[in-house]
Formats: C-alpha cells, structure tokens, sequence
C-alpha cells in the first residue's frame, strides 16, 4: 500500500523500515528488500520501503544522470516483493540541505512503533551524504529500536558486481544481455508512439517511434532483438 508519509501508518502495527533511492530495482536492491520481508514476518512486524521522488541525483546533478527505470516499473517491481507499504517523500533543493538528524526527525521517526531499520551497505543521507549507521544509532540511542547494515558480499551475478553504476554503463553500451541479468528481469522502455519521418516505411520496415521521457537512460544506438506490448497484445 502507498502512503504519503510515515506518518499514516496505523498505529496498531510494529514496523521495519527499508531506505532508499534504488533505482532499478536490481537484483541486489531486491535481496536487501526481501531480506526486509523475511525478517519482518519473523518479527510479526509489517514492512516499508521509503524512497525518494524525483531521484535526489536529478535534482542536484541532473545533466549527468538518466534513470535505468521509470518510476511506474519501479512501482510495479517493488509491488511483486510483497512489501506491506511504499512511501515516496518528494525530493527537492531543501530537502537536500537537511542535516543527518533533521532527516530522521521531520521523515522518518514521526513513525510511531519502528522496531526495525535496514541499510543497505551503501546507504547514506543528510547533506552531503553525512549521515550512516553511526549517526542513526545515535540519534536511537534511547530507543528499543535495531539497525542493520545489508552486506555487500551477495551483489555479484556470475563474479559481476550488482550495482546502478554498473548496469547504467551496461545500458550505455548495448549490453542489454548482461544487464538483465544484473535486473532480474528483462530491460524494459515505456513510453508514447509518436510519429516519425517515415523511413522504415520506404525500405518495407514500418516502425514505432516511442517517445521517452527525457530522464530515461536509452541503450546504445543499434538494433535490438524486443518484444513490444500494446493494449492487450505482445509484437
């Protein structure tokens, strides 16, 4: 279920907690969020996933940033995981300049009833990337409330590190075999057929143009083996 703020969330549950950008929502990132369900059912607690919207990289370096999925498919692969609730807090140059403990006060402890919070290896917040499992332990010092940190040890798919960087670069050149495989699931495009020149068309080729938002990080240009699926049929 999405809700707008930890906030909503009813009070007659216990909580864990996932944070995060994972954009992508690879193979790594969906080991860290099922571990989250497992030991939510363990716990008799129920699980959320608390991501940013836009991406916090569009915002502050967005001539050098592209998405690897759109918000949409990242809805509809965090839904397949079976988390209980989905939170995205809305990302913007304020929300950037927020100190370590401003974050966690104003967004994430105004949830009542968190026993549990997991992080990935990586994960970081606050201005400039301030904040870690340090500074959240304590800022909970006083609380009955665990942290973990998510190894990295298991985000390799055969000895290739599972990572958004990695498989951005995949993407940029064409390997979209490999980057599959580090997904969990096959590279996908949403977008609007649009009308184009009509070239396909003179050589006995009709195509569909598909008009991509600006965000979304496109494969290398060539020519590609795809399934298209419109309405209710796949091509």
């Amino acid at each position: 279920m999405k809700l707008k703020s930890l906030k909503d969330l009813p009070q007659e549950h216990n909580y864990a907690l996932a944070i995060g950008n994972f954009d992508g929502i690879h193979l790594g990132h969906q080991f860290v969020l099922n571990n989250l369900v497992e030991k939510s059912n363990k716990r008799n607690l129920k699980s959320i996933l608390l991501t940013f919207n836009p991406h916090p990289r569009e915002i502050l370096n967005p001539s050098d940033f592209k998405l690897i999925s759109s918000y949409e498919e990242k809805r509809k692969v965090i839904e397949s995981l079976k988390m209980d609730y989905y939170i995205e807090l809305a990302f913007n140059r304020d929300f950037s300049t927020l100190s370590p403990q401003e974050f966690l006060s104003e967004y994430i402890f105004v949830g009542k009833n968190l026993e549990f919070i997991l992080l990935g290896h990586d994960f970081s917040f606050g201005s400039n990337k301030t904040g870690g499992k340090k500074e959240l332990e304590e800022y909970i010092s006083s609380q009955n409330l665990k942290v973990e940190v998510q190894s990295s040890t298991s985000r390799k798919v055969n000895e290739v590190a599972i990572s958004s960087t990695q498989i951005r670069e995949l993407i940029s050149s064409g390997n979209i075999k490999k980057v599959g495989q580090l997904l969990g699931r096959k590279f996908s495009l949403s977008g609007i057929i649009v009308k184009g020149d009509g070239r396909g068309r003179k050589i006995g080729f009709p195509t569909a143009n598909i008009e991509l938002p600006e965000n979304q990080l496109i494969p290398e240009n060539g020519v590609y083996i795809s399934k298209v699926r419109c309405t209710d049929r796949t091509y």
